[in-house]
C-alpha cells in the first residue's frame, strides 16, 4: 500500500515539474551574447586522468536510487578524463548517501578527500524517488548538479558575472528557504557572489548550466498510518529577484558544461558515447579564438590544455562586458 501511494506521489511530483517548466509565465535568461563559461572552486580540481573511487553508504539507497545515480554520474564524467571506480559500500573517496534529512549536498572536488571518516558521506541525495526506475527532470538535475560539485564545479549563480544578469532579493530568499537552511547557509549557497580569487577557470555566466540553483518544494500525502512526502524541484520564481527574472529547471548538461569539463579534464579521444566532443568542438562552444585556440587544439598533454584554458579564462574575466 505504501509503495503504491509513494509511486503515485512521485508521479504527481514529476508531472508538476513538467507543467511548471512548460507553462510558468516567467521570463528566463536563455540567450546571451559573447562567450559563456562555468567555474571551479580554487584548489578543488582533480589531477589529470585520476581514478576516483565512488561508493554508496551502507544501508542507504534502494536499487533504483543507486542505479539512477550511477547512470547520470557516469554521464557527466564521460566528458572528462577522470575514471569512476565503483567500490564496496563505505570504501570510496566519494561516498553517496540518500538521507531524507540532510538535503542534496556535496563536497566540492578534491575536498572529498578531506572527509576521512568512512562513516560520513561526502555527497547526499535527498530527493531521489526510491521506487521509480527512470529519473524525472528534478532527479536528473539533482544528481548531475551534485556530481558537478564532485568534479569541482561551483554554483553557476555565484560566479562574479551573475549580478549583471539578475540579482537576488536577500530578504525574499531568506524567507523562502528559512525552513530548509540556516541564514548563513542560504547566503553562502544562494545569494553570495564568490570572489574571483576563490575561483579557478571561471568566466561568463551560463544560464543553461545544470549548476544553477532551483527551488525545492514538497508534496505531502497523508493516509492512515502513513505520511508520505516527496521532494521535487521547480525553477526559482521571479519574485526572488529584483529584475523579476526566474530560472528554469535544467535536467541535462548544457553544451557549456560539457565544454568546460572537456577542456579542464581533456581526453586524448572523445568518449565513444560523445564522439563529437573533441577539444576543437569544446573551444568552439566557448568561443575561444586566436593564439590561445591555436595552442589549445593541437596540445596533447591535458595539463597544457588546462593551463592555456586558465589563461583564456583569466582574460575573459578581465575583459569588461560591452
Amino acid at each position: 500500500m505504501q509503495s503504491t501511494l509513494t509511486e503515485f506521489v512521485q508521479l504527481l511530483g514529476s508531472r508538476l515539474v513538467s507543467v511548471c517548466a512548460k507553462y510558468a509565465p516567467w521570463v528566463v535568461y536563455d540567450k546571451y551574447e559573447g562567450p559563456l563559461c562555468g567555474g571551479f572552486q580554487r584548489g578543488t580540481l582533480w589531477e589529470q586522468n585520476e581514478e576516483i573511487t565512488f561508493s554508496f553508504k551502507s544501508h542507504s539507497g534502494t536499487k533504483n536510487q543507486r542505479e539512477k545515480t550511477q547512470v547520470l554520474m557516469e554521464e557527466l564524467f564521460m566528458y572528462t578524463n577522470l575514471t569512476i571506480v565503483w567500490v564496496d559500500d563505505d570504501r570510496g573517496v566519494v561516498r553517496i548517501s540518500f538521507n531524507d534529512y540532510l538535503g542534496s549536498v556535496s563536497e566540492v572536488g578534491t575536498r572529498c578527500r578531506k572527509v576521512r571518516d568512512i562513516q560520513v558521506a561526502t555527497t547526499n541525495l535527498q530527493d531521489i524517488a526510491p521506487y521509480t526506475q527512470d529519473p524525472n527532470d528534478a532527479e536528473a538535475h539533482t544528481i548531475l548538479h551534485e556530481c558537478g560539485h564532485i568534479s569541482g564545479l561551483i554554483h553557476e549563480h555565484q560566479v562574479p558575472e551573475r549580478p549583471q544578469y539578475f540579482n537576488f532579493i536577500e530578504e525574499e530568499v531568506q524567507e523562502e528557504y528559512r525552513l530548509k537552511m540556516t541564514t548563513q547557509e542560504i547566503h553562502r549557497n544562494i545569494t553570495m557572489v564568490l570572489h574571483p580569487q576563490d575561483l579557478e577557470n571561471c568566466s561568463r555566466y551560463d544560464c543553461l548550466s545544470v549548476m544553477g540553483y532551483v527551488h525545492l518544494v514538497s508534496l505531502a500525502l497523508a493516509v492512515p498510518s502513513h505520511h508520505l512526502v516527496y521532494l521535487t524541484r521547480y525553477p526559482i520564481p521571479p519574485s526572488l529577484t529584483f529584475e523579476g527574472k526566474g530560472t528554469r529547471l535544467i535536467s541535462r548538461l548544457s553544451d557549456v558544461d560539457k565544454a568546460v569539463l572537456t577542456l579542464n579534464y581533456a581526453r586524448r579521444k572523445p568518449h565513444p558515447k560523445a564522439p563529437d566532443w573533441t577539444i576543437s568542438h569544446a573551444a568552439d562552444v566557448l568561443g575561444i579564438t586566436g593564439e590561445l585556440r591555436e595552442k589549445i587544439v593541437p596540445a596533447e598533454d591535458a595539463r597544457d590544455i588546462r593551463r592555456y584554458y586558465t589563461k583564456w579564462s583569466k582574460e575573459q574575466m578581465e575583459t569588461p562586458r560591452s
